[in-house]
């Protein structure tokens, strides 16, 4: 009313857990299956996607013995997660999900401006959900445009309606 004007800004302030900067000429290192947990924390808890945000793996990660996971980056499509991951020619090895959720994959959800690259993975991917049951080795669910390029899969997966080696289902054309 007295003519001043105000801004508010939201910041979000992440935390400095990993090696890097998360930029392309210094990503944010991945070391283990620890680091790839923090990062699906802050996803899947916190609703930060990491857009624009890069990551590299810097070793095989072995998920064996694992039990109870049904993916990260499974909480819906506006907060999956929209970063930049590079597997470094390594492999996740080991996965094992056998879950009534869906999607169901090493990620549930990928976002539409996420990139994979030089990923690869092994093990079993099973969902049983009969209606909308989406299951990938790499993602279950990948919105138009992501892209997932120089990977590879030799994941079982089972499902009773969408389901393939890199994603098992892909909305428009991804």
């Amino acid at each position: 009313a007295d003519g001043q004007l105000f801004r508010m800004y939201c910041l979000k302030v992440v935390p400095k857990e990993f090696d890097g900067e998360g930029t392309a000429a210094s990503p944010y290192l991945i070391r283990n299956k620890a680091d790839l947990d923090k990062v699906f924390h802050a996803v899947d808890t916190e609703l930060y996607d990491y857009t624009g945000t890069h990551f590299r793996v810097e070793g095989d990660i072995d998920f064996a013995g694992v039990q109870g996971f049904r993916g990260y980056s499974n909480t819906a499509p506006a907060y999956a997660f929209n970063g930049v991951l590079d597997g470094n020619g390594h492999t996740i090895r080991n996965l094992y999900i056998n879950s009534a959720s869906y999607p169901v994959g090493l990620f549930g959800y990928v976002k539409t401006g996420a990139s994979v690259t030089k990923l690869g993975i092994t093990g079993n991917v099973t969902t049983t959900n009969k209606s909308y049951g989406q299951a990938g080795g790499i993602a279950g669910y990948m919105e138009r445009g992501p892209a997932v390029t120089k990977s590879w899969s030799s994941v079982n997966v089972t499902g009773s309606k969408h389901g393939g080696g890199i994603a098992g289902y892909t909305a428009g054309g991804s």
